[in-house]
């Protein structure tokens, strides 16, 4: 008899280690969100207009916009868009500068490992780069050094547009790629 509760006790001890290792895992993962992340949205709904090159009122839809067919290729066969979730939806728009202003060169839905020239209505995430980094595609080109150089540049910037939590809950298979964004 005693045995058994000794079993039980054992098994119980283990559930609770690894429920006590997951809520552990979730708030490291939380603080590396609010301390590395966080900061780093920096780019609202202004200064995404700013940045698209348009007036807060205008619509991209009069905005003529290009697809590069062997952008859309290059960035399906990275590893890092194909790890992220299946059902959720990122927005890459890309920009260049016409007449010393920022004008919107293309909008990309990244969404179950594929990449569709069009923008979504509700996407997770929003990144802008400017176009000059993705011009040159090549089978060479790591796009975890792209992204931080035009970073470092000031060249690059995100939008959040979910809460925290259900960042953490949707993407945390993507930590790995944090280093991109140093």
């Amino acid at each position: 008899m005693n045995k058994e509760i000794i079993k039980k006790l054992k098994k119980n001890k283990r559930e609770i280690l690894k429920f006590a290792a997951i809520v552990i895992g979730f708030l490291i993962l939380l603080a590396v969100i609010n301390f590395y992340v966080a900061p780093r949205m920096n780019v609202t709904k202004e200064a995404e207009y700013k940045i698209a090159g348009l007036k807060s009122n205008q619509t991209t839809s009069k905005v003529i916009l290009t697809v590069n067919k062997d952008l859309i290729s290059y960035l399906e066969k990275q590893q890092f868009i194909k790890d992220l979730p299946e059902s959720r939806e990122i927005v890459l728009q890309l920009y260049s500068f016409e007449n010393e202003k920022r004008k919107l060169d293309s909008v990309y839905t990244i969404t179950g490992g594929k990449v569709i020239a069009r923008s979504s209505s509700k996407p997770d995430i929003t990144v802008v780069i400017a176009s000059k980094y993705l011009k040159d595609i090549n089978d060479n080109l790591d796009l975890c050094s792209v992204i931080k150089e035009a970073n470092k540049n000031g060249d690059f910037g995100y939008e959040i547009n979910i809460d925290n939590f259900a960042l953490i809950v949707r993407y945390s298979g993507m930590l790995g790629y944090k280093e991109c964004l140093e």
